[in-house]
């Protein structure tokens, strides 16, 4: 599991209906766009589970997904580090907010560049720098992760705290209140497979109309 109790790999999507020339929404769109979707990471492909079953995803979309993946700091060091073309080099010590820390340099064959900053004493990551290039405007985009507030979670000292800044400016600061491991979650419940057969349980009329009464009841 994640922090705060998110599954890394699982995302949510909602599509917006797309128009014809007539201005007409197209009626499988505009069921998209009612519709909660899940993203289920499989290899390099995804798939946007719908409440009635699966449907392909689209390009934009895998994509997006497969990019934020590649950035994704969990992803690099417990998946990434043994791709081709990866190069990880020393950096050297710093200190940073009256810490010192030493500096890990991480370049992967497509230019994007990971500085991940550890606490020497602690060997925490006390932050993670992500450069990747920009192609539309000639530069590169930099995104810096801040982890804070340590607390032991089920034996594993854990960042309650997260910062994030892009080029220079905060983007969000988030702040966890408990964080779970080894839930003893199955392996396969995000496939396409279980996905499908989850969703095709609770997104039922039915479902919807016993869970409203419940609650209409309490």
């Amino acid at each position: 599991m994640g922090v705060c109790g998110r599954t890394p790999g699982s995302h949510r999507w909602s599509l917006a209906p797309e128009r014809d020339r007539k201005g007409r929404h197209d009626e499988r769109q505009e069921k998209d766009r009612q519709d909660v979707l899940s993203a289920a990471p499989e290899g390099d492909d995804l798939a946007l589970v719908r409440l009635e079953g699966r449907d392909p995803a689209r390009v934009p979309a895998v994509a997006d997904f497969q990019e934020q993946a590649k950035r994704d700091i969990n992803n690099l060091l417990r998946v990434r580090l043994k791709e081709p073309g990866m190069t990880i080099r020393y950096g050297g010590q710093d200190i940073v907010d009256l810490k010192t820390v030493d500096w890990v340099d991480i370049t992967d064959s497509e230019q994007r560049n990971f500085r991940l900053a550890v606490d020497r004493s602690s060997h925490l990551l006390d932050r993670a720098v992500v450069s990747t290039p920009d192609e539309t405007m000639n530069s590169r985009n930099v995104e810096t992760n801040i982890f804070t507030n340590f607390q032991l979670m089920d034996g594993v000292r854990t960042a309650m705290q997260i910062t994030t800044d892009r080029n220079g400016r905060r983007s969000s600061q988030v702040f966890f209140s408990i964080c779970k491991y080894n839930s003893n979650l199955p392996p396969d419940l995000f496939t396409k497979a279980s996905l499908g057969k989850r969703y095709s349980e609770v997104g039922s009329k039915k479902y919807k109309d016993e869970k409203k009464k419940e609650k209409e009841e309490n």
